[in-house]
């Protein structure tokens, strides 16, 4: 309800910018995809990618919602991936995210929706998203399960279930891919199941897929293709072994990572980086009261923003266009328009140089900015 804040003991230190970045975390399986000589191969490779998004959402409580104009960025060292967001709309929320490695490009725009079911809840992110390998000259676009369920969220033990169909096409569509994410039932006994088949343009299937959305994708040959024989089976995606730290949020190590900077990053980071939010700042040290307090001040610098405003929001990084994707549904999207990472590159070497005077400029346009958003 609008002028309620609620406490932030309900919630993990995340926004929502930074949660959407763990869908990068297995991005080492895109770049086996990228490696695949076989395109049948490498559209299994990539279902293991999308599949593979769920296997953090393994957690109930909420994360902040970003304001508008709050952006996130991240470089996972890793698997050697650039992750950038921002929040383009607040009514209806809209978060514009783009990642990229030497060798392939992923995007998505998501628009969550929620709604109240009496003991659970149930999400639909809405979202839109694209996945690109320039060296193959392939374009790839898919749309997530129906809907997130957490059940239990007044009585019993809480519990999570992602249902309904993840459909993959390429842009020429000589190749598409369905997966089912089961839902559970009394007497269907299938949490976290996925099964789905990859087939070409007549519908022949080609490829069998299952496994659990908390755990791995395989996937087995029906027919010959241009590398793998019929028969033959591969695992596209498997959890790591090490994958939650058992916390008090459940986190993964790459949840943690997160929230991580470092001295280098502190200086360079823009000041509208989740996070710099003090409300999740604070709640990350375990102090709620703090938390909760600087919680209260955005949200009501933003409705004050949003009364005063006199011109429409104009987002830095993302650019809105119209777009068909390859199911023939036209729609309006938030496409990555900007030069950010080169403009990092130059704040990282002019920190590095030691350049006085920029460094004064990032103190200086941090505190502005400090001052601008909590008072």
């Amino acid at each position: 309800m609008a002028g309620i804040s609620l406490p932030t003991w309900l919630y993990e230190p995340l926004t929502i910018l930074q949660r959407s970045a763990e869908m990068i975390e297995y991005g080492d399986v895109l770049t086996q995809a990228a490696a695949c000589e076989d395109p049948v191969e490498r559209l299994a490779f990539i279902t293991g990618f999308a599949v593979s998004g769920y296997s953090a959402t393994q957690r109930y409580k909420p994360d902040f919602n970003p304001i508008l104009g709050e952006t996130f960025e991240f470089v996972d060292q890793r698997n050697n991936v650039k992750f950038i967001a921002e929040q383009v709309s607040h009514h209806p929320p809209i978060s514009a995210l783009h990642a990229i490695h030497d060798n392939w490009i992923f995007w998505q725009n998501s628009s969550p929706l929620t709604k109240f079911q009496g003991n659970s809840i149930d999400l639909d992110t809405q979202g839109k998203s694209h996945i690109i390998f320039p060296k193959q000259n392939e374009h790839y676009f898919y749309t997530n399960p129906q809907c997130t369920r957490i059940h239990n969220i007044i009585i019993g033990s809480m519990w999570i279930e992602h249902f309904g169909t993840l459909n993959i096409m390429n842009e020429d569509g000589s190749l598409q891919c369905t997966v089912n994410f089961k839902k559970s039932g009394i007497f269907q006994g299938c949490q976290y199941k996925v099964e789905g088949f990859i087939m070409d343009r007549q519908g022949k299937k080609l490829v069998r897929l299952e496994g659990k959305w908390n755990e791995n994708l395989e996937g087995k040959w029906l027919e010959d293709t241009a590398v793998v024989k019929k028969n033959e089976t591969r695992v596209f995606w498997k959890i790591a072994s090490d994958t939650f730290l058992n916390d008090q949020y459940n986190f993964t190590q790459f949840s943690v990572s997160l929230n991580q900077m470092t001295e280098l990053e502190e200086l360079i980071v823009l000041p509208s980086d989740s996070r710099r939010r003090l409300d999740r700042s604070y709640l990350e040290k375990g102090n709620t009261d703090s938390a909760t307090y600087w919680k209260k001040i955005i949200e009501d610098r933003q409705r004050i923003d949003k009364k005063t405003r006199k011109l429409p929001w104009q987002p830095i990084w993302f650019r809105k266009v119209d777009q068909t994707n390859p199911f023939g549904t036209t729609s309006s999207v938030w496409i990555y328009d900007s030069d950010f990472w080169e403009q990092r590159n130059r704040k990282e070497e002019s920190v590095r140089e030691g350049d006085i005077a920029f460094i004064l400029k990032v103190i200086i346009n941090l505190f502005l900015f400090h001052k601008i958003l909590y008072f």
